[in-house]
């Protein structure tokens, strides 16, 4: 919608306007004159995306009356916290908006406890309803206010407090309150879509009362994305990176530094696919997050509203390093840090690193001379260089460091992994994913903070020639054959195996002959490639640890044999029947989609192969017609329609 009408009597609206998201259309701009909401204007949020106000360059007062603005917040496997922000300062409370008005006092199973599904959420603090809040058996608090410099604290009364564009806090999301029950201990959280109606921030935005000595919590004041390289630009003081707390990490959310060139301290891929996050470059609006400064203030512009997506060039050599733990079955994100490689920076801590906030849970940084770093820039590594890791809070239980590389190509470095508790150095693959498992145990020493560090190292010359490969399926396994020319003071082979072609993991291992002077043939089975197509690679490693790769090669998927079907089907009943016939054994995700294709239901098992039922709980389930889709970890689907009365 535009408007650009200098007529002092402004353009009105005379009934409710919906800006939608996922189109070109999604978004108010004000040319000229003003614009009269008659608190008709809402700015919508859905899985597509969100609708915005755009920048305005005509004055601080170009939209009067109420606006309601939306944060669509997705599904999770588990329920976690989130650093949220209004868009809107409102004169009703937080229980009026994002707690939907609702009667606490009423019974949770009642109309108006759930008056509108698909919006609010739950905020508890009390054991009786007190206060605005929600009841629960333990009365925990889960909003939180911050103070600059100082730590959170509890929000005491959602009956009482209004919400503030520039005030920010830590929510914790249970998701919608028709789909979740308070009083279970799932921890899936279905998505929900909170909404506040007030008045929208116009004009610069000043936040006062920041301090140098720690964090500052600020918000994306606008009901659109703004660009964090053009806050930083336009404010001194100001460290290179913000913080923003992704909810996918760890068991309740994490902590995740972002630079100004929109490269994350995480990445959130799994053990598959392309370097991904969930942060960039554009921070959201219905936003708040953490920044540094030697500044006492600090302001944001109409001028940095952003209207596109940063697409993020990674052109340094990076280096990320996260931990993983298994729970439910599931591999989850515990904390993760980034090096970055590049003559432009230098060796001492300077704005060019972004500060470690600590997590919840267990948290990962580099320690460098006592500071630690969620990211650490360091000039290219010309002879060798160390990467100290800082571990707090791990648990009792199995873990698994994951290493991305990126831009390491023709650099010819080889990286470990040193283990002091264990006294063990394991190579780091610089070419791809590297995968290496952990144990802590009840010995303090195994979670000690420095247990673990990276060595990079120059590159070393293997004694070995080229590496010949061959990869052909036979039946239900792949055979690999290869050849070496000549070999010296070789250790061993690796054969690894991958999905995608670019995230290798270890098959297994054949014991090199050692030295000779003639052609060697070695030969690998792999008993279970799977069905879906494979790329291998075979890894030499020399006595002195020196490594070198054979070039990728890859076999065809095998046709699919396998089917899905569910009964009853329409569902009537609370419980449906899943039935896999013929699958291979492996661990699968079902996911369900209603007709508009929003996630509704995620959940993971392991399935030992072959014909088995399983039985689906659809008791909170609307009727309609949904896709259920069943995904193995090779990425084979199957699909099915069904329809719930």
């Amino acid at each position: 919608v535009e408007i650009n009408n200098s007529n002092v009597a402004g353009v009105s609206l005379g009934g409710p306007l919906n800006i939608q998201s996922g189109s070109s259309a999604g978004s108010v701009t004000v040319k000229a004159g003003t614009f009269k909401t008659n608190n008709f204007l809402t700015i919508k949020s859905d899985v597509d995306g969100t609708g915005r106000i755009a920048q305005n360059s005509t004055g601080n007062t170009y939209l009067t009356g109420n606006v309601t603005v939306e944060r669509f917040i997705p599904a999770h496997a588990r329920r976690a916290y989130r650093l949220l922000a209004p868009s809107v300062t409102t004169t009703t409370t937080v229980r009026d908006n994002w707690q939907e008005g609702v009667n606490v006092d009423v019974p949770s199973n009642s109309s108006a406890f759930n008056p509108k599904p698909g919006y609010g959420t739950h905020i508890t603090g009390s054991t009786i309803g007190a206060n605005g809040f929600d009841a629960t058996l333990t009365g925990n608090p889960s909003m939180y206010g911050f103070v600059n410099g100082g730590n959170y604290f509890n929000v005491s009364n959602t009956n009482s407090l209004t919400l503030n564009a520039k005030t920010g806090y830590m929510l914790f999301m249970r998701g919608d309150r028709e789909r979740n029950n308070i009083t279970s201990n799932t921890q899936f959280s279905p998505s929900t879509t909170l909404r506040a109606t007030g008045t929208i921030a116009m004009g610069d935005q000043q936040y006062n009362g920041q301090t140098a000595t720690g964090f500052n919590l600020v918000t994306n004041p606008y009901a659109a994305p703004i660009d964090w390289a053009k806050v930083h630009n336009d404010n001194t003081g100001l460290d290179l990176s913000y913080i923003y707390f992704d909810g996918s990490i760890g068991m309740r959310g994490g902590y995740v530094s972002v630079d100004k060139s929109g490269n994350p301290s995480i990445i959130t891929t799994g053990l598959t696919g392309n370097l991904t996050s969930n942060a960039n470059i554009n921070i959201q609006s219905g936003q708040a997050f953490f920044v540094k400064s030697t500044a006492t203030s600090m302001t944001i512009k109409e001028s940095h509203k952003s209207d596109v997506s940063t697409v993020k060039v990674f052109r340094n050599q990076r280096l990320y390093s996260s931990l993983y733990f298994t729970f439910d079955n599931n591999r989850v994100l515990a904390d993760g840090v980034s090096s970055i490689f590049d003559d432009a920076y230098s060796k001492e801590v300077d704005g060019n690193d972004a500060p470690d906030l600590a997590n919840f849970d267990e948290n990962i940084a580099i320690n460098r001379a006592g500071r630690l770093l969620s990211i650490e820039s360091r000039p290219l590594i010309n002879v060798s260089d160390t990467i100290p890791f800082a571990l707090a809070r791990l648990r009792a239980t199995q873990y698994t460091w994951q290493f991305d590389p990126v831009n390491f190509t023709g650099a010819g470095m080889t990286a470990y992994l040193v283990d002091k508790y264990l006294n063990k150095r394991t190579p780091i693959d610089l070419l791809a994913k590297t995968l290496i498992n952990f144990q802590v145990s009840s010995d303090a020493a195994s979670s000690a903070a420095d247990r673990f560090m990276i060595v990079i190292e120059a590159p070393k010359v293997l004694p070995i020639d080229a590496i010949t490969v061959q990869a052909v399926r036979q039946g239900d396994k792949v055979k690999l054959d290869w050849q070496v020319q000549t070999e010296t003071n070789m250790k061993e082979y690796e054969v690894q195996g991958s999905a995608d072609g670019r995230s290798f993991e270890s098959v297994g291992t054949v014991k090199a002959t050692g030295n000779i002077s003639l052609a060697a043939l070695y030969s690998y089975q792999d008993a279970q490639p799977g069905t879906a197509e494979k790329y291998y690679r075979v890894k030499a490693v020399g006595n002195a640890g020196e490594v070198k790769y054979s070039s990728i090669v890859k076999v065809n998927a095998l046709a699919l044999k396998g089917s899905i079907t569910m009964y009853p089907n329409p569902v009537s009943l609370p419980v449906a029947t899943l039935k896999m016939t013929n699958i291979e054994k492996g661990k699968y995700t079902i996911v369900v989609y209603d007709q508009a294709g929003k996630l509704i239901k995620t959940l993971q098992f392991t399935h030992p192969g072959g014909s088995l039922n399983h039985s689906l709980n659809f008791d909170r389930l609307a009727a309609g017609i949904y896709q259920l889709q069943v995904i193995s970890t090779e990425g084979i689907t199957y699909s099915l329609r069904f329809n719930k009365k």
